[in-house]
């Protein structure tokens, strides 16, 4: 009998656990949110407003928004070269002279450069630090091919060793 009130108690439970699994779902946002076919808007068609006058196709004529070949290339390396020309307004002039744009430094670049450079070695980590490494410039030498060659063979012919005499650099 014990066995028999577990079992219904057990199956009552489950099936109430399993009903309020939807309500859960929906509350931690798992369950699908389906549009309301009936709630859909109706929208307006495009239309093409009157003022709107488009020119005319002419057969075999090029298009006006495509250039040549060399002209995009020359566009793409070269950069735009169409200037602005457009002066600048009263109110643009006063908001520039209240900026201070008039009293800039011509050198401003080689400024910030020189006021840069003793921060360089501050900014360069640890290990770049103890190393030497990483200022830009190569810490040793790049041998001379040639001259190096040539050194070489003249100390053999004299009989001398190689490692005899400076060896030659590109940076000398």
């Amino acid at each position: 009998m014990i066995k028999y009130i577990s079992l219904i108690s057990l199956l009552t439970i489950s099936i109430i656990s399993l009903s309020s699994c939807e309500g859960v779902k929906e509350e931690l946002g798992l369950g699908r949110n389906v549009p309301d076919e009936f709630a859909v808007i109706k929208r307006a068609p495009l239309e093409i407003p009157d003022s709107l006058i488009l020119p005319k196709p002419q057969p075999g004529v090029s298009r006006p928004q495509e250039i040549s070949t060399d002209e995009e290339a020359i566009k793409t390396v070269l950069g735009n070269e169409t200037q602005d020309t457009k002066q600048i307004s009263q109110i643009e002039a006063q908001l520039l002279q209240k900026a201070g744009a008039d009293q800039a430094q011509q050198n401003i670049r080689t400024i910030v450069n020189k006021e840069t450079e003793t921060f360089e070695h501050k900014n360069l980590p640890v290990a770049k630090k103890l190393l030497n490494i990483g200022k830009g410039k190569p810490t040793s030498e790049i041998v001379d091919a040639k001259k190096e060659a040539q050194r070489i063979k003249e100390n053999i012919e004299a009989g001398k060793p190689i490692t005899e005499g400076e060896t030659p650099s590109i940076l000398k």
